[in-house]
C-alpha cells in the first residue's frame, strides 16, 4: 500500500511538471507492483487485497482518461459476470458460511482480546459489552463463540445466514426481522 501512494505521489509530481516520461515510467511501475503483489498473494494462497488493486486500477484509469486514451465517459471498468467470475477468491459457489467465517473469526478473536485486557484492567462496562456481544447478539445470528477455542467459532444456524446478503443489501435486516 505504501509503494503505492509513493508511486501515486511520484506520478502526481510528474504531472504538474508535465513529465510524459517519468509518468509513463510509473504507470508501469503501477502495473508491475500490481503484479507482484498478485502473485505474492498467490504463492503464499492468501487472498489479496481487493481494495488495494482496485484502488491501483481506478487511478491508472483517471490517468488514461486524463491523457485521452479512454473516453472520459468510460465508466464500467470494473464489469463483471458473476456467473462465471471468481473475484478475490469468492466465486458465485462459495458458501454464505464460507465467506463470513473469517471475519467471525477475527470478530471473536477481536471479542476474547478486548475481554481480556478490560479484565485486567477492571473495566467493567467493556466487559459487559463483550458478555453482550458473545451471549446476545451474536447467538442471534446463528453464531455461539467456542470460549476454550474463539478462532473456531460455531455456527449453530447457517441457514441464519441466508438473511444477512453479502451484497450489501440495506434491506437485510428488515427482511430477517420479517421471517
Amino acid at each position: 500500500m505504501d509503494e503505492f501512494f509513493k508511486i501515486k505521489s511520484e506520478v502526481n509530481a510528474a504531472l504538474y511538471n508535465a513529465d510524459m516520461k517519468i509518468i509513463a515510467s510509473k504507470m508501469c511501475q503501477l502495473i508491475v507492483l500490481g503484479e507482484e503483489y498478485i502473485n505474492e498473494m498467490e504463492e503464499k494462497s492468501k487472498i489479496p487485497n481487493c481494495l488495494l488493486l482496485r484502488n491501483i486500477a481506478a487511478y491508472m484509469i483517471s490517468l488514461l482518461k486524463a491523457f485521452g486514451i479512454i473516453p472520459k465517459n468510460f465508466d464500467n471498468a470494473f464489469a463483471i459476470d458473476s456467473t462465471e467470475t471468481v473475484i478475490c477468491g469468492i466465486s458465485p459457489s462459495t458458501s454464505a458460511q464460507e465467506i463470513i467465517m473469517p471475519y467471525v473469526s477475527a470478530l471473536t478473536v477481536f471479542r476474547k482480546t478486548i475481554s481480556e485486557l478490560a479484565q485486567q484492567h477492571n473495566v467493567t462496562d467493556i466487559i459487559k459489552e463483550c458478555d453482550r456481544i458473545r451471549d446476545k447478539v451474536l447467538p442471534e445470528l446463528g453464531i455461539i463463540l467456542n470460549e476454550a477455542n474463539p478462532e473456531e467459532p460455531v455456527l449453530i444456524n447457517v441457514s441464519a445466514l441466508k438473511h444477512w446478503k453479502i451484497d450489501g443489501d440495506n434491506n437485510t435486516n428488515k427482511e430477517r426481522e420479517r421471517e
